[in-house]
This record gives C-alpha cells, sequence and structure tokens, in this order.
C-alpha cells in the first residue's frame, strides 16, 4: 500500500509541476485562467480564486489548464483569450508544461547528487590488465590497489577515473605486496586505460520479493560458487546470473563461518534489444558520495540532455518498427520500479523522479494529437498559412489523437499486468 500512495504522489507531483507550467505562462503573458485542476472525473474540492477556480479531481492521473478563448471555432477572441495571443506567446504557454518538467528533473538531480549522494563501489583493487593498454605500459598489476593519483587520495573508482581524465600523464600510488608504488600512468581516455576493477562477490543488499530475497540470501552474504563454478569477483557472479535466465541455480555462499547451499531462480528480464537476461535482485557494496553545487549542477544538466536524446532515439527505433511496445511501462510499471528504488535507497528515487520528469518532457514535445507538441505543430502551421486551420479538423485530429492515446495506455497497462503474471 505504501508503495502504491508513493507512486500515485510521485505522479500527482509531476502532474502539478506540468500544470504549473502552463498556469504560470498563461498568467505571466496576459491570458485569463478559468480552471486549474489536478486530475479529472468528479470533484473532491474546488475554490475560485480571482477569475480561476483551483480544484482537485477524483482521478489522480491527470491534470488540466482550462483558459479564456481557447476554442478554435469562434468568430471574436477577446484581449485575455488565449488564441488571440501572437505566436509566440501561445508557443511559449504550451511548451510552459514540458519545459517546467525538464527545469524540475534538473532540480531533482541536482538534489540527488549533491545533498543525498550518489553511490559509488569503496573499492580500488584490480582484477585484469589488459595487455598492450596504458596500464600495462604503466607497470600496473592484477592484485595492485590504487590509492592516489597525483597526490589526491582515491577511495573508488568514481574518484580516480575523474582524476585520471583530467590530465595526459599522471602519478599513480599503487598498494602492492605491502608496498606503496609510484608509477607513470598516461593518457586521460578510458578506452585506452585497460583496467578492470575487482569487486568482490559480496551481497550488501536483497531487494524484497526478488528471487535472492526468496530463495533466503542476506546481506553479508559471500558468494563462492554458482553450480560448480567457483566465484572469485561480482563479475563473475553477475555473468553466470545474468546467463542463466529462468533456471534453478545451485548457489554456495559463506554466511558468518558457515557454508550455506541453496537454489536459486533468476528471473528473466528482456532488455529494450529483445536480448534475456537473468535477474536475482542484489547490490554490491556502496557508499554514497556527494557532488559540489557546481558539479552537479553540470552532470545534472548532461544527465538531462543523454536522457532526451536516449528517449528520442528510442522513439525512432518504436515508429521504425525496430522497437516493441511491449517494451513501454505504465503506471504499473512505474509503481514497480518505485518499490524497487526505495529498497536501494533514496538517491535512486529521486533519480527515478528525474528520469520520469524527462520522459514527461519528451513525450509531451511529440507533434502527436492531444499532446503539447501537437498544438505547437498547428499554431506553426497557422503562422505559415497566416490564418487558422478549420475548427472541425482540429478537433477531429484531437479525438482521434485522444483515443489513440487512451488505447495506447491501456495495451501498456495489459502488458504490464502480463510481465507481473509471468
Amino acid at each position: 500500500m505504501g508503495t502504491v500512495i508513493l507512486t500515485i504522489f510521485i505522479i500527482g507531483i509531476l502532474i502539478i509541476i506540468h500544470e504549473v507550467g502552463h498556469f504560470l505562462l498563461a498568467k505571466l503573458n496576459g491570458v485569463k485562467v478559468l480552471e486549474f485542476s489536478i486530475g479529472f472525473g468528479p470533484y473532491i474540492v474546488k475554490k475560485q480564486i480571482g477569475d480561476t477556480v483551483y480544484s482537485l479531481r477524483i482521478i489522480p492521473f491527470g491534470g488540466y489548464v482550462r483558459m479564456s478563448g481557447e476554442d478554435p471555432g469562434k468568430n471574436h477572441y477577446e484581449k485575455h483569450d488565449f488564441l488571440a495571443q501572437p505566436f509566440y506567446k501561445k508557443i511559449a504557454i504550451v511548451l510552459g508544461g514540458p519545459i517546467f518538467n525538464l527545469i524540475f528533473a534538473i532540480l531533482v538531480f541536482i538534489v540527488a547528487y549533491s545533498a543525498v549522494g550518489y553511490p559509488v563501489i569503496p573499492i580500488t583493487k584490480i582484477a585484469r590488465v589488459e595487455e598492450g593498454s596504458r596500464a600495462y605500459f604503466a607497470g600496473i598489476m592484477p592484485g595492485d590497489s590504487i590509492v592516489e593519483i597525483d597526490n589526491i587520495k582515491v577511495k573508488s573508482w568514481d574518484d580516480f577515473y575523474g582524476e585520471y581524465t583530467k590530465k595526459d600523464t599522471n602519478v599513480v600510488k599503487i598498494y602492492r605486496n605491502d608496498q606503496i608504488v609510484s608509477l607513470i600512468l598516461t593518457g586521460k581516455s578510458l578506452d585506452s586505460l585497460g583496467i578492470v576493477p575487482y569487486i568482490p562477490p559480496l551481497i550488501y543488499k536483497v531487494e524484497k520479493g526478488g528471487a535472492a530475497w526468496e530463495s533466503g540470501l542476506k546481506s553479508g552474504d559471500l558468494v563462492l560458487k554458482v553450480g560448480n563454478e567457483s566465484v572469485d569477483s561480482w563479475e563473475k557472479f553477475v555473468d553466470l546470473i545474468r546467463s542463466h535466465p529462468g533456471e534453478s541455480l545451485s548457489i554456495t555462499l559463506l554466511r558468518g563461518g558457515d557454508t550455506i547451499r541453496t537454489i536459486i531462480v533468476p528471473r528473466l528480464v528482456e532488455l529494450t534489444d529483445g536480448s534475456k537476461i537473468g535477474r536475482i535482485g542484489v547490490l554490491l557494496p556502496m557508499v554514497y558520495k556527494r557532488l559540489p553545487p557546481l558539479m552537479s549542477l553540470k552532470v545534472s544538466l548532461v544527465k538531462s540532455y543523454d536522457t532526451t536524446v536516449l528517449l528520442l532515439r528510442y522513439l525512432v527505433r518504436l515508429i521504425r518498427g525496430k522497437s516493441s511496445v511491449k517494451n513501454l511501462g505504465g503506471p504499473i510499471m512505474i509503481g514497480k520500479m518505485v518499490q524497487s528504488s526505495r529498497e536501494y535507497g533514496l538517491f535512486n528515487l529521486l533519480f527515478l523522479v528525474g528520469l520520469i520528469s524527462v520522459n514527461l518532457f519528451v513525450i509531451n514535445i511529440i507533434p502527436f494529437p492531444a499532446l503539447d507538441g501537437w498544438h505547437v505543430l498547428i499554431f506553426s502551421i497557422e503562422a505559415v498559412r497566416r490564418k487558422p486551420l478549420p475548427s472541425s479538423i482540429q478537433t477531429w485530429l484531437q479525438l482521434v489523437g485522444f483515443a489513440f492515446l487512451i488505447l495506447l495506455m491501456l495495451l501498456i497497462t495489459f502488458f504490464d499486468i502480463l510481465r507481473i503474471i509471468k
């Protein structure tokens, strides 16, 4: 029940942010707002302040801002009507919602990275060095642990990567056979570095309801074997689990000095490219690192941009038929992701909220009937034609688009339920 309430709360907040964007831009541009509503259906509560009715309705998934003069069929508009505004004002009001979602996502990412801190692995031991790489020629060996780079102490691979990529030549201090050894490491590209980090197969956290949780795995368990294969690193443990989706596996653990054997069946997970992997729901050891405010702003901007580009590319693949609508997720899938994120910590939950907010930005700028991007397209066409499109055509297209979106949401919900059943 807690996850359901939290999911509704998150979706509700993102909808409010979106509608506030439309509302404020309308007010700033002198447009009369008749109603600001959160939700659809019958009223729960409403109150009129000035010209605007503020309402909360019974269905929480949605909302709207109703402005004066939105009906394209009228012959005359007042100065404060929406459609009486010049092109640039109408575009600003329409894009206010999506842009506020994007701004909110950036702010959430900033809070996540600077106030909460993001998870990093508190280990700098090396599992493998690729032959012919920068690390290989520098004399770095498997089993070494990096302790400093250019007199800056490192406690995680994130610390090391951050300093390594700043300069072409670095002095690296490593811990080897109870001694500190200094080496010269050239280059600043991670592609040619050639270091594979060592991470012990130690379980830090178990996801409630996952395959590991059902098989009795606990935080602090050290994985010794999967089947008949010895496990000496997290990398090997993950590879074995991922390569056996839906198969019954024997797993040997070390727990408080006792050796324990149990059976685990990795859950089958289908990736966006169609490949299938196994997943059991465990997390490796982590600590949380906070970024300075300016760095968190930079990271948040980059993360928002990368997510936007990734989503647009996925939509193109979807249109071309290279990706399936089965991979899309609706409110039910969001709820499952919220539940999982809660168990993995506040950073993961905030990060998910940011991603959903970027999703709303991208979806709403698509030029499809019933979405904000459609209004931008219509107003742009009208600006070129220097006259409005017939109101009957606009109304018909809006109805068709709205019906399609409802059918799409029902289809996505159907696939969400199928995933849960499976």
